[in-house]
């Protein structure tokens, strides 16, 4: 399709397929000849099954340059650069697992695309880095894993989350998170409860709330009295994510927290949308603090009940003196009351 356009008297013709036309090119200059392409939209590479190993290997090196660029040239090669790739399947495992040094983020993000493309059959070839002293590897493998989901790796991930490194237990909880395998729940809960890294805290309750298994109910609701904000909030998260969320336990928390870990009960209540946290936060409300009064009352609105509905229409019709942090919350909440009306 061509498409024109009027610039000061000119006509300015601009070829919308242009790009694809070069690309297609331009990928037809590295192919060899066991290989064809087989649609100029798609460009991705159809090969011969009886190609060798070592044309395998130089056709990976050779898109792989294309699958991880930046280069508005190639911008239109990427994607299928990346499915070419994938479709070699098998004997693209070598050269592939040769680039799991990078530190480039390009290409570790391209690594990580390839890998997700090619699945399982890619897990036992990344299982097989995870003894390796270099931490650029190991976090790559932990990236490609976590994108092929496969529980045949649990068990070979499992130790990694007691890595000297951080980030590399910081990414492992991630990538079991990902495979949600319920094996790896009891590892997972002693990592959120005894790392002193608060980002791998944090990565493991997200990873618990993924994986949904009721053990780690305890555990979750201990970290809602966590020092650092992004690892309460993870709990708060992976706890609304259990079937049944533990209201009752929840609640029961805050009679030994204080201040800002009772906020965090009283949202996590709010947030679950459930008719049976009313009775919670309903006894918030009578708390003599201010703070906690005026955290009950945004959680009730947030809630969206009408039993939530009605509580806060009689709160703003008492005369009883409230603090400014109270007032200003009752009017934000009952504004978004309105909405959901």
């Amino acid at each position: 399709m061509i498409n024109t356009y009027p610039i000061e008297g000119h006509c300015v013709i601009v070829v919308s397929r242009l790009f694809t036309l070069i690309a297609a090119l331009a990928m037809s200059a590295i192919i060899p000849c066991d290989a064809y392409c087989s649609d100029i939209d798609s460009m991705t590479i159809v090969y011969d099954p009886h190609l060798s190993q070592i044309q395998a290997d130089s056709l990976v090196d050779r898109l792989f340059i294309q699958a991880s660029s930046g280069e508005v040239m190639f911008r239109n090669m990427v994607q299928p650069s990346k499915d070419s790739i994938a479709a070699l399947g098998a004997k693209a495992l070598p050269r592939m697992c040769a680039k799991l040094t990078t530190r480039d983020a390009r290409e570790r993000w391209a690594i990580s695309d390839i890998f997700r493309a090619l699945g399982s059959l890619a897990t036992d070839s990344l299982v097989s880095y995870l003894d390796s002293d270099n931490q650029y590897v190991l976090l790559n493998v932990g990236r490609c894993l976590e994108q092929i989901k496969d529980t045949a790796a649990t068990a070979a991930c499992l130790p990694l989350l007691r890595h000297e490194k951080y980030p590399v237990r910081s990414q492992f909880a991630a990538a079991l998170g990902r495979i949600s395998d319920p094996r790896a729940v009891p590892n997972l809960v002693l990592t959120l409860a005894g790392d002193p890294v608060d980002d791998v805290r944090k990565s493991s309750a997200v990873a618990l709330g993924l994986i949904g298994d009721s053990r780690a109910t305890e555990a979750l609701i201990v970290h809602l009295n966590d020092q650092y904000f992004g690892v309460r909030k993870a709990a708060s998260e992976a706890l609304l994510k259990l079937d049944p969320v533990p209201l009752d336990e929840i609640a029961l928390a805050a009679g030994s927290y204080s201040g800002i870990a009772v906020g965090m009960v009283i949202e996590t209540l709010g947030k679950t949308k459930d008719e049976q946290a009313e009775k919670h936060l309903l006894l918030f409300l009578e708390s003599p603090a201010p703070l906690i009064r005026g955290y009950a009352i945004d959680a009730l609105g947030e809630l969206g009940t009408d039993g939530a509905r009605r509580a806060l229409q009689r709160l703003d019709e008492s005369t009883k003196s409230r603090s400014l942090f109270e007032r200003a919350r009752l009017r934000a909440a009952l504004a978004r009351a309105d909405q959901g009306e």
